[in-house]
């Protein structure tokens, strides 16, 4: 998945859906438009 297409697919803001973090990533609430709801993503 290029990021393009990463960043058409999911939508989430950087300081209001931090979920959490640790030494190997910070997980983020995005909303997939393709499955139609909210998922985790892991940056």
């Amino acid at each position: 998945m290029t990021s393009i297409e990463f960043f058409n697919r999911y939508r989430y803001d950087l300081r209001k859906d931090k979920l959490g973090g640790g030494s190997f990533g910070t997980v983020y609430k995005a909303y997939d438009h393709v499955l139609d709801h909210y998922v985790a993503i892991k940056v």
